[in-house]
């Protein structure tokens, strides 16, 4: 099923607002011939563009399992930050767990971010992961590797079934 979303991601391009001219300033001009006017409408437009300008600076507020860019930038080079949603079902009992990524990785690739919870519905209770616990058995280990994310337990969390883990990363 489609969702509100969909065309932004269609592209990888995330939301974005245009900072072209949204406005053709000749049609604006012809108009009216009150200068005051046009000089308003010049400067409405002007602030529409700086809006728009740090709106795209923002990191999107959207997690989906599409890679899309997210709104950050790395470094002054304005290197664009992709995100990714892995949905993980239940965290493994004293193993480890595979899910595979689908992110087609190069060697020019960075991870800036990797991230996740997990939930137990019935105790309504959450981890974050990777999980530090005060006792080093009841630790959780998350990594990513060339085709999956990894989780690993050394303890009993399968009640813990609903699991999310965020992939943030750059192309160079």
């Amino acid at each position: 099923m489609a969702n509100q979303f969909d065309a932004f991601f269609r592209d990888n391009t995330g939301l974005f607002i245009p900072t072209t001219n949204v406005w053709d300033l000749y049609f604006v001009e012809s108009l009216t011939k009150d200068e005051q006017l046009r000089n308003v409408l010049v400067k409405l437009y002007e602030n529409m563009n700086q809006i728009a300008l740090a709106l795209n600076k923002k990191d999107s507020g959207i997690f989906v399992e599409l890679e899309f860019v997210n709104g950050q930038t790395f470094t002054n080079d304005d290197i664009q930050v992709f995100r990714k949603l892995i949905v993980c079902g239940s965290l493994p009992d004293s193993s480890t767990k595979r899910i595979p990524h689908y992110i087609d990785f190069g060697n020019s690739y960075s991870f800036t971010k990797i991230y996740g919870c997990a939930t137990n519905p019935i105790d309504l209770f959450g981890i974050p992961l990777p999980y530090a616990s005060a006792t080093s058995v009841k630790n959780i280990e998350l990594y990513v590797d060339q085709n999956d994310v990894v989780i690993t337990t050394s303890a009993t969390y399968s009640q813990y079934t609903t699991t999310y883990v965020v992939l943030e990363y750059i192309k160079q």
